[in-house]
């Protein structure tokens, strides 16, 4: 039996003239809601609401199998997707009843249409046991964020809607082009779901950028579909905890399923947002506001449409109900990732306080792009990339115009006036015919022979990547990214399941598609790399991690004791103390403990020249550029300037990164691969790898 979902469409076909006009959002969400399938004595319930994945993820099908039979082997399987199929197989006992999140990776072009979910029992497919699903697809011409709201109680989202796209329209990363102005009906990303099924693994919120829950649910949820959303959090995700009853600060509850106490990467102090931007939240109009040049244009155009229909209505009143300060909510920090907590429910609250909120977490230093997926990363797995050649393996890749450019030259004089000539006073002119296809075939071999040996048969990488460090919680966070040039493309490739993989491609092309297998791990198909074609990939990590960097008191001569507890040897260590003092160590080799000196105040930024260069050299290696901010700001699109990686490793190369480094932590730069995963085997070279870690 199927149900139809009975969410609302965002627009009718009667608004279509005035949504032109206007250029509202267009949104179209997901037909089917949850679905049941029966047959061969299975009794399986599907679930496919969700929100996000416009710019990347993996998207989670949810899936409930009992088995009223014998034990069976049985296959789900998604098709006509740019990733298809995506299969999992299962072993189902008899009468066992098994959950478990089919995650369908979001890449390529931006209309999946809807992919059909098969099933196949021991190897053979199932009639009648198939279902399609809608995936989310959005034309938006600014960035917004996608937020899944998990609850017991229905969520209202018409004031949310509003503020949405008010707010996001008045960014700098808004496209105005189009002269676009926010509908007011119109939808938002976002979805509503009941905490049933939810996903074991943090890849499955992968493509959000705001979860939002009360606190009586995220305490009620199994530990595994818990940690699955703090662990999202620890990547960047932004977790709204709501309901909680009092402020954020004086909630042992709260702490209690933060596990704030067993964190290191965790901020000081709940933070409370400032008057000024509740005072800001208050302007009527804030994409007007912000583009003053293009208010009378805007408004010209909506009021004409609004006399050409009904007489425009009486205007909205623009206020806030929620109280001021933390007794509204209050924000703090989590590894890579941000905790909102709310004293009550936020989806009563009006447009304006929904702007406020938005408005106070961005100014933050990362500011309102952390909260649209794209922004965040630095690029989409949905659409090429501009930047892609501004970072490649060295040395390889390229094609080797001047040697062949003198072979083809000397082809052209040998092949042409050397051979007439020759065979002229020879008088054997008849064997044109034999020595023009052979010095061409020589030619051809020779010039694949060169490129060939100059490139090798194997597999090269160049990666540059940062490892976020909770030494506390024994857990890190890793993002890479990879560039690699395979003389032979590998079989496959393999990375483990809770590794979430993005592939970068160049600018006005297509992904090309694959397969994935995650019966065991993240099996990719060989589509991703082919022989001798530069490829891209971005890969997110989160996984347990023993080791430490232990940082003792400093004595009376000002020196810091540290032992280096993991299994790298540092080329520099950079160390801020709980005291605000600042220290800095040279190759400290992994297992050994070593004695440092405190950084004189007054000649703090040259003690780092030797450090920032470091990762300038590397910067001016893979892109052949100085390295500035600035002049990469140039060859990038609004939307896709700089990802989590270049944000802390460009803020090292001048003295501003280690400035902003909280105190009890510490910047390293690894002398070895801290365990990137690429797929396949490598040879990895001229790769930057820098460590963040808190104690």
């Amino acid at each position: 039996m199927k149900r139809k979902s009975g969410q609302n469409r965002s627009q009718c076909l009667s608004m279509l003239p005035m949504a032109m006009l206007l250029g509202i959002v267009a949104v179209s969400g997901p037909v089917f809601a949850q679905q049941r399938l029966t047959g061969e004595d299975l009794d399986i319930v599907v679930d496919s609401r969700w929100a996000g994945t416009t710019h990347g993820g993996y998207l989670p099908v949810r899936i409930r199998a009992r088995n009223n039979a014998k034990d069976r082997s049985v296959t789900f399987q998604v098709r006509r997707t740019v990733v298809s199929p995506v299969t999992q197989t299962i072993q189902l006992q008899s009468g066992a009843t098994t959950e478990l999140t089919l995650l369908v990776p979001m890449i390529g072009e931006m209309s999946y249409g809807r992919p059909e979910l098969q099933v196949w029992v021991d190897g053979k497919r199932i009639p009648g046991l198939e279902t399609n699903f809608e995936v989310r697809s959005r034309l938006v011409p600014w960035p917004e964020p996608a937020m899944l709201v998990i609850s017991d109680r229905k969520a209202s989202f018409e004031d949310y809607d509003k503020a949405v796209h008010g707010f996001f329209q008045a960014q700098p990363q808004a496209s105005l082009r189009r002269g676009s102005y926010r509908s007011v009906s119109s939808e938002s990303d976002r979805q509503w779901i009941t905490p049933e099924m939810l996903p074991r693994t943090w890849l499955a919120y992968s493509g959000l950028d705001i979860v939002s829950v009360p606190i009586s649910t995220l305490v009620a949820m199994e530990a595994d579909a818990r940690q699955a959303i703090l662990g999202w959090v620890e990547t960047g995700g932004t977790l709204l905890v709501t309901d909680v009853g009092e402020k954020a600060s004086e909630s042992r509850k709260l702490a209690t399923v933060l596990e704030l106490a067993q964190r290191a990467a965790v901020g000081d102090t709940w933070r409370v947002p400032t008057d000024e931007s509740r005072k800001a939240a208050l302007i009527r109009n804030p994409a007007m506001m912000a583009h003053p040049e293009g208010a009378a244009a805007v408004a010209v155009s909506q009021a004409a449409v609004l006399e050409s229909t009904n007489p425009a209505p009486p205007p909205a009143v623009f206020e806030l109900s929620w109280p001021p300060g933390d007794e509204a909510f209050a924000f703090r920090r989590i590894q890579r990732g941000r905790v909102v907590a709310f004293p009550g429910d936020p989806l009563t609250g009006t447009e304006a306080d929904w702007t406020w909120f938005f408005g106070a977490l961005s100014e933050t230093q990362v500011g309102s792009r952390w909260f649209n997926w794209q922004g965040r990363h630095g690029m989409s797995s949905r659409q090429g990339q501009s930047d892609f050649l501004d970072f490649t393996v060295p040395g390889v890749g390229g094609v080797p115009i001047a040697v062949f450019l003198i072979l083809i030259t000397l082809f052209s004089i040998v092949i042409g006036p050397v051979n007439f000539v020759y065979l002229k006073r020879r008088g054997q002119l008849y064997l044109l015919v034999v020595t023009v296809p052979v010095i061409a075939l020589v030619t051809s071999v020779s010039m694949i022979g060169y490129a060939t040996v100059s490139n090798g048969l194997g597999i090269k990488s160049h990666t540059r990547s940062i490892t976020f460090l909770d030494q506390d919680q024994e857990t890190a966070v890793t993002i890479a990214r990879v560039a690699m040039f395979a003389g032979l493309a590998p079989s496959s490739l393999d990375f483990s399941r809770e590794s979430a993989v993005y592939p970068v491609y160049p600018h006005r092309t297509e992904f090309g598609g694959a397969s994935v297998d995650w019966t065991d791990r993240q099996v990719f198909s060989n589509n991703w790399i082919k022989a001798r074609t530069p490829a891209q990939f971005q890969v997110v990590r989160r996984f347990p991690l023993r080791g430490r960097i232990s940082i003792g008191s400093p004595d009376d001569q000002e020196q810091l004791p540290v032992d280096n507890g993991l299994e790298w040897n540092l080329r520099c260590l950079f160390v801020h103390d709980a005291a605000g003092d600042r220290y800095l160590a040279q190759d400290v080799m992994a297992g050994r403990a070593v004695t440092i000196k405190k950084l004189p105040p007054g000649d703090l930024h040259n003690q780092m020249i030797p450090t920032t260069k470091m990762i300038s050299d590397h910067f001016v290696a893979a892109n052949g550029l100085a390295g500035s901010r600035e002049d990469l700001r140039k060859n990038r699109s609004v939307e896709n300037q700089f990802s989590l990686i270049e944000v802390n490793l460009r803020s090292f190369q001048s003295w501003s990164g280690f400035d902003q480094m909280p105190r009890r932590s510490y910047m390293a730069i690894i002398d070895q691969d801290p365990g990137i995963e690429r797929g396949c085997s490598t040879s990895d070279t001229g790769s930057l790898h820098v460590l963040i870690g808190q104690y």
